[in-house]
């Protein structure tokens, strides 16, 4: 392995223990993208170990499938990204994506910052994902997300 893959190799094997840790799994495997797919409630979401620089994890989760593109729903998501601090959320091939990236080296620490709750490092972003200001969007689509 160089430089970069051989970085990328043990921050992946990292982030695997992490997520065998708070999902409480002896093992977790990577799909054909190589995304650690799991659900928080009826929301699809994902774990992604992004090559760098900087080594980051992008966590990311389906808030509204099946979602037209309107006026409406992008002052929505604009008004909902300038009130976030790190989360954003957008309109992409029919879907509103929300989503939240931590860096490697300089990320939210689980043992030292109180905000990430320990055995549960990405449950507090994803129930942002499911209800708050990203549900408006379904009423401003008229459409329901899956599941519901």
């Amino acid at each position: 392995m160089e430089g970069g893959t051989m970085k990328e190799g043990w921050f992946r094997s990292y982030v695997e223990q992490i997520l065998e840790e708070a999902w409480e799994q002896c093992r977790v495997a990577a799909d054909d993208d190589g995304d650690y797919p799991y659900r928080v409630g009826t929301a699809a979401c994902f774990v992604r170990v992004d090559q760098g620089p900087p080594l980051h994890v992008r966590v990311w989760g389906y808030a509204a499938t099946d979602v037209r593109r309107t006026a409406k729903l992008l002052i929505e998501l604009n008004d909902f990204n300038a009130a976030a601090r790190s989360v954003r959320a957008y309109w992409a091939n029919g879907a509103v994506i929300v989503e939240d990236a931590v860096l490697a080296g300089g990320g939210q620490r689980r043992d030292t910052d109180p905000r990430v709750p320990r055995g549960r490092p990405c449950r507090r972003r994803h129930r942002r994902a499911r209800g708050g200001d990203v549900r408006r969007a379904d009423a401003v689509s008229g459409r329901r997300r899956r599941g519901r």
